[in-house]
């Protein structure tokens, strides 16, 4: 799914993000995870549209691909509250979990590649 400069505008305003416009990759360049747990929060608490919610995932997703770089493990089960999100409409966000599962292609690229293909052979 592209993500319309709208959506993007709107999303970056509610989460108090210095989007501009200019960015090429949202999501890889917003991506932070420091805030990663506000970001889920946020999902959750939101009455997001399609495009709002595939767009926060993606910001979701490359903020704990970053975390796990940084940490090396999930300590606190981030990602047990990432699927409950993704587990509300799977069929939304295949795309986005086949770019981060690197069929294929070695699973070291991503630090989140092994989390996501368990998740997708699950469902």
């Amino acid at each position: 799914m592209i993500l319309t400069i709208d959506t993007l505008h709107n999303l970056s305003k509610q989460l108090n993000i210095a989007f501009d416009g200019s960015q090429q990759d949202w999501a890889i360049e917003f991506a932070d995870p420091a805030r990663l747990l506000d970001y889920i929060q946020f999902a959750s608490n939101s009455d997001l549209k399609n495009e709002e919610a595939y767009g926060i995932m993606s910001l979701i997703l490359a903020s704990y691909d970053d975390y796990l770089s940084d940490f090396g493990e999930d300590k606190v089960d981030i990602w047990k509250k990432i699927t409950a999100l993704l587990n509300q409409n799977p069929c939304l966000y295949e795309y986005l979990l086949n770019y981060w599962a690197l069929w294929g292609k070695n699973d070291d690229v991503f630090k989140i590649t092994n989390h996501v293909r368990r998740y997708l052979q699950k469902v």
